[in-house]
């Protein structure tokens, strides 16, 4: 039987690596985006001509619980790549993979009130958060409420008015740059 050599192709041949991304809302809990994809240029080569994988002992991963952007950090000393067909092939660009974990919505609202003059202070306990990271919001917060408060006096001439204040704390572990916040105070007012 007679042998059959193979001579690979000596044309140069391009590899462009690009990380996968994901944009996601934030959850409170660990989320990531993992993996690659590559395209190749020069000659007549297509993607089955080229094996790109990642080393040994790196990862194409990035991981990420609050409101931030994840880079992977991919760089060409990742990967290694050949091809039994062309002999030259060469990583030429990496574009980075990320993971984005984007702000959660939520509005504050508090009660108004208003009452005529009677000695006794005028307060509206109401309070409430909406929006879609309403329901994530008032589980990473403690003492939620509303804390304005207006008396006047018996001797006023005009109204007397007070902004009905929100307050809350963060617990442990949350904070705000997890939302974007609006804050929509309530009026009281002694007339």
């Amino acid at each position: 039987l007679g042998e059959l050599e193979v001579t690979q192709n000596d044309t140069e041949i391009t590899v462009t690596i690009t990380g996968n991304t994901l944009t996601t809302p934030y959850s409170g809990s660990e989320q990531s985006v993992t993996g690659f994809d590559y395209t190749v240029s020069g000659g007549s080569a297509t993607k089955a001509d080229v094996i790109v994988a990642l080393k040994e002992n790196k990862t194409a991963q990035a991981v990420g619980t609050n409101a931030s952007k994840y880079m992977m950090g991919l760089n060409a000393t990742f990967f290694t790549v050949s091809s039994s067909k062309y002999s030259k092939v060469t990583i030429t660009t990496v574009n980075d993979g990320y993971l984005e974990i984007t702000p959660l919505a939520v509005t504050l609202t508090s009660g108004s009130g208003s009452k005529e003059y009677d000695g006794e202070p005028l307060t509206n306990a109401t309070v409430e958060a909406t929006g879609e990271g309403a329901s994530r919001f008032v589980q990473e917060v403690n003492d939620f409420k509303a804390t304005g408060s207006v008396i006047g006096t018996a001797d006023m001439t005009t109204a007397q008015s007070e902004t009905n204040t929100i307050s809350y704390k963060w617990k442990d572990g949350f904070s705000t740059s997890d939302y974007t916040i609006t804050t929509n105070p309530g009026t009281l007012t002694i007339t």
